[in-house]
């Protein structure tokens, strides 16, 4: 099944992890701490705004809140970035493309790779306190396995269609991080979905929300997956499967478009 990602000629997955990891590590260079400084930024925003939303949505049990509100932000900004960032991979690293035997298919997993180590750095620090302070139940984290699976491959498979896009249509490529930030206004991600109303119906046909809403229910809340998650995961594996062999074929067309 693996082999089916790999396109052919390119270097094995060692190459792309290896040198994804190099770039996070090299974002600290001269840094005591290093990445850990992913960890520790994204733990101080998320405990600045906890504090500010408990007066501005008026919260009662605060400590249920801040759980919801670090596992929404933390995976929001996973959602979010990493198509962002694959919707331009191929303008980013078009010099390195064109100087080297690299597919851009190599890139387009070097920079999600990148996004998935970011993510897991930011991540473990509100899993490890959330545990220890009993904000998170451990049965959540056993039955977030599948909804974490699916959000995985949705991401995958909306960052290869968005590198495509990006590198062809650039002035639609403009507009990604404007749709991103509607969604995430008009997304119960740092507020509950009772304060919306009538208005939860944009969330409820956000597939964006959908995912990380599967995921932090399953966390905070014991939910257990629905047999519809095993479903959801069927098919987004075809569909990664099918959007990066789209990429790897389109891998000529690519160059042109630089």
């Amino acid at each position: 099944m693996f082999r089916l990602f790999l396109p052919y000629r390119d270097p094995t997955p060692s190459i792309w992890y290896y040198t994804a990891w190099s770039r996070t590590k090299a974002r600290f260079v001269r840094t005591y701490l290093g990445s850990v400084w992913i960890g520790l930024s994204n733990l101080l925003a998320v405990s600045v705004l906890g504090f500010v939303y408990k007066f501005v949505f008026s919260i009662q049990n605060f400590s249920s809140y801040l759980a919801y509100l670090a596992i929404g932000v933390t995976l929001w900004g996973f959602l979010s970035g990493c198509p962002l960032a694959c919707s331009g991979v191929f303008q980013a690293t078009r010099n390195r493309s064109l100087n080297s035997e690299f597919t851009p298919s190599f890139f387009l997993l070097e920079e999600f790779t990148f996004q998935v180590f970011n993510f897991a750095i930011a991540f473990a620090p509100i899993l490890l306190i959330g545990l220890g302070l009993g904000l998170i139940p451990l049965t959540g984290l056993v039955f977030s396995i599948i909804p974490f699976i699916n959000l995985f491959l949705f991401v995958f498979f909306v960052s290869c269609l968005l590198s495509l896009v990006g590198a062809k249509y650039k002035d639609i490529g403009m507009l990604f991080p404007v749709l991103f930030q509607l969604m995430f206004l008009t997304s119960p991600i740092m507020f509950y979905k009772e304060s919306m109303g009538k208005s939860y119906i944009l969330a409820k046909f956000n597939p964006f929300y959908r995912f990380l809403d599967s995921v932090r229910g399953s966390i905070v809340y014991n939910h257990f997956p629905h047999y519809t998650a095993i479903f959801c995961f069927v098919i987004l594996v075809f569909l990664s499967i099918f959007s990066y062999r789209l990429v790897v074929q389109m891998r000529n067309k690519i160059i042109l478009w630089y």
